[in-house]
Formats: structure tokens, sequence, C-alpha cells
């Protein structure tokens, strides 16, 4: 976090004005999960399931591309 404000600082004319909203994000919610627990809970387990969401279409996606090439039988 630290590192992202230091890099926005040093470069300006490198779009580091994204780097900077990125950090301005990460503090206001790490702080907001730090002060909600509850919040906290409903977040990890919606990142969780995204996460194994989006897995399993990538694992689906890349076997109908794998049988599309014959490369499975």
């Amino acid at each position: 976090m630290v590192r992202g404000f230091a890099y926005a600082i040093c470069n300006k004319s490198e779009g580091g004005g994204w780097y900077l909203i990125g950090g301005i994000l990460y503090l206001v919610v790490s702080l907001l999960l730090m002060f909600n627990y509850f919040m906290t809970i409903v977040i990890s387990l919606l990142m969780s399931d995204f996460g194994l969401l989006f897995r399993g279409l990538m694992a689906i996606g890349i076997s109908i591309q794998l049988k599309i090439m014959s490369v499975l039988n």
C-alpha cells in the first residue's frame, strides 16, 4: 500500500494517478473491513465464491477449446 502511494507520487507522468486512486481505495476498504466484522465475513465469502466460479468457468472453457482442437480424445 505504501509502495503504491510512493510510486504514484514519483511517477506522475506514467499514469501514477491510477496507483494513487488504487492505494486510497485499498486503504478505505481495509479500514472498513477492520471495523465491520460482518462485512468482512460477507466479502470473504463472496471473494471465495467468485474465485471458485471463475476457476470453474475457465476449466470448462479450456476443456471445450481442447476438444475443438482435438487435443483430447
